[in-house]
């Protein structure tokens, strides 16, 4: 989903979070300096880790001969993250003063209980939130862009010429309606490193989908698909992969990429369709 403001041609910043599965995923992760001793108990989190989250520590502790490593985000005392960060961190997350990890619940409690963490929550899964069936369906006079009011934007010449979308997504293809030009940089994020990709490729299809609806410009369909500002052009920001998911560390990543280089890309337009439901307070979610 897309929400627009057209102001004098120009698009500005927009986000749309919808909702998907949260999903704990056991996969092993040494984590550097932790070590697992057995029998390690929260003394006291004082509120430093999400309820959902709480629960796996606590089945743990009763039984830990089923202790598996889990997907976290730790954010840590500012004072202490450029120290700490680097040595425990998979991926640093420095705009919340954090970082990724996978760490067995022994060594979350240990980060607890020697206060080397300020909160601790999941790495929570994030999926996209629709799939391209979903829009299979009949349309007139493109009514779609006349419940936004962009036909009438269109109408006037504001079509999004000169201004870059970030989509984070799964990827955008050179559909028709994208030619390649258009997307001026692809950056894929799903495997915890920023690494530049070859533009025009996505394994699930649902990025070029949203792609379609903020920009195509209907030529495969002679005008009748098109978008809602078909001059725009984008950056393909990878967070999810071939299965329509991917982690949360993954597109705050991304984010962080996209700030760090929005003067340089002209991004003046930012497209979320991939999120988790939420679980813990908007004060505490990364």
């Amino acid at each position: 989903m897309l929400f627009r403001i057209l102001d004098k041609g120009a698009l500005r910043s927009v986000i749309c979070w919808l909702g998907v599965l949260a999903l704990i995923i056991p996969l092993t992760f040494p984590a550097p300096g932790l070590s697992a001793r057995p029998g390690v108990a929260i003394e006291s989190d004082g509120g430093q880790v999400s309820l959902v989250l709480r629960k796996e520590l606590e089945f743990i502790t009763r039984n830990p001969a089923y202790d598996y490593a889990i997907p976290v985000v730790v954010r840590v005392p500012q004072n202490l993250y450029s120290t700490i960060a680097p040595q425990v961190g998979r991926v640093l997350l420095p705009s919340i003063k954090g970082y990724a990890a996978r760490l067995t619940g022994r060594q979350i409690q240990q980060i607890l209980n020697s206060r080397l963490a300020e909160y601790v929550t999941l790495d929570a899964k994030i999926r996209v939130t629709s799939s391209p069936a979903d829009s299979l369906r009949a349309f007139d006079e493109n009514p779609y862009l006349a419940s936004i009011g962009a036909d009438q934007a269109q109408s006037k010449g504001y079509t999004g010429r000169g201004i870059t979308v970030a989509v984070f997504d799964s990827g955008i293809s050179f559909h028709p309606d994208l030619a390649p030009r258009r997307v001026v940089e692809a950056i894929d994020f799903t495997s915890g490193e920023a690494q530049r990709i070859r533009p025009g490729s996505d394994d699930y299809g649902h990025g070029t989908h949203v792609a379609g609806i903020i920009g195509g410009t209907g030529r495969a369909s002679s005008g009748l698909f098109r978008g809602v500002a078909p001059n725009v052009n984008f950056v393909d920001l990878r967070v999810v992969g071939a299965d329509g998911s991917g982690q949360t560390s993954n597109l705050i990543q991304a984010v962080e990429w996209v700030i760090q280089n929005k003067e340089r890309l002209n991004v003046r337009v930012a497209n979320f369709s991939v999120s988790h439901p939420p679980f813990e307070s908007y004060k505490d979610s990364p």
